[in-house]
């Protein structure tokens, strides 16, 4: 199965208007790949204690940028402002606890954000263009509370993906004191 850990933010992110293609409802941490199914428990088990250590917090998503760059997109995707930090280091987190279980940590920074699509016909260069130039109205801007993060399995249909969240995890550290 083909798993990876994330944070619901809370329905799907408005896509471009002009978008076919339905808008992840989550924002990935960790891309994990293929797994057998018996190593969900000891990948769940490495995340429990990891997730509960950390305290609630709110991340603002706004303004929209492109991978590899705005001359070459291939994806699309709605960023992060406020909370950036804090979904850093729980990426940072959740990468740790996963070293523990046979995961590679990832070979460069983690850049939080939500893919809008994915840029694979000249029809979709287009609208990337158009959304990346201003000509089309970016998704607005919204706050996002993160309180639990899921292990989630992305089921491949022609149609796109199909997510099932597998276990969830609660955030229940307590914030630091202001």
């Amino acid at each position: 199965m083909r798993a990876f850990v994330a944070i619901d933010v809370g329905g799907a992110v408005p896509a471009p208007p002009s978008s076919t293609l339905p808008a992840p409802t989550h924002l990935t941490l960790k891309f994990l790949g293929e797994i057998a199914p018996e190593r969900v428990e000891p990948i769940a088990g490495a995340l429990g204690p990891a997730i509960d250590s950390i305290a609630p917090f709110e991340f603002r998503l706004s303004g929209v940028g492109a991978f590899p760059s705005a001359h070459r997109p291939r994806v699309i995707y709605v960023g992060v402002t406020d909370g950036r930090a804090e979904l850093v280091e729980l990426a940072g987190a959740v990468g740790a606890a996963l070293e523990g279980v046979g995961f590679a940590p990832e070979p460069g920074e983690f850049v939080p954000h939500v893919t809008l699509f994915r840029v694979r016909s000249g029809a979709e260069r287009e609208r990337a263009s158009a959304l990346l130039e201003g000509l089309e109205l970016e998704p607005p801007p919204r706050s996002v509370h993160v309180s639990e993060v899921q292990l989630k399995e992305s089921i491949l249909f022609a149609r796109g993906a199909q997510h099932r969240t597998l276990r969830s995890f609660t955030l229940s550290g307590r914030a630091a004191d202001g």
